[in-house]
């Protein structure tokens, strides 16, 4: 078992190593997207990643249960509506500033047959947690009262 993962980091460190090594040559620009590529497939398996659209589907039900003046077809619309992508950039930009490439790498390798990767910094999980806060406060309040308000009822 150790030797698979041994190769497979190999294989990972060989590939960046290869891209590298090819984006000196077309330009400095595409080193961020062989980087954020790393980034993404984490990220993509990371706990917070999951469970985000959870937590917000939980909020979401309980404002359901306190505004009855709204159906609940319209909630349930809204929580397919909800626009992560503010959320994801923040959190996308939190791992590129607490992980190398190598500790990327070494984290696919790590938990490539479990069901997440967990948040191994204590400092990345506070991060993320200002993250999930500012998210739920400002940019999901902000687009609920902008739905609600468009369907003709009053903000939360």
């Amino acid at each position: 078992m150790e030797i698979k993962k041994a190769i497979v980091l190999l294989f990972l460190s060989f590939t960046l190593a290869m891209s590298a090594s090819a984006n000196k040559q077309i330009g400095s620009s595409e080193c961020f997207v062989v980087s954020q590529s790393l980034v993404e497939q984490v990220y993509n398996n990371m706990e917070i990643k999951v469970n985000i659209s959870r937590f917000v589907g939980r909020y979401i039900d309980r404002l359901a249960e306190s505004r009855t003046d709204v159906s609940a077809r319209l909630w349930s619309d809204l929580k397919n509506q909800i626009d992560y992508s503010q959320f994801h950039e923040s959190a996308i930009a939190a791992l590129s500033k607490h992980y190398t490439n190598q500790e990327l790498s070494e984290l696919l390798v790590k938990y490539k047959n479990e069901a997440i990767i967990p948040i191994t910094k204590v400092e990345l999980r506070n991060e993320f947690y200002s993250i999930v806060n500012d998210f739920n406060h400002s940019t999901l309040n902000n687009q609920i009262n902008k739905k609600l308000t468009s369907w003709g009822y009053p903000k939360i």
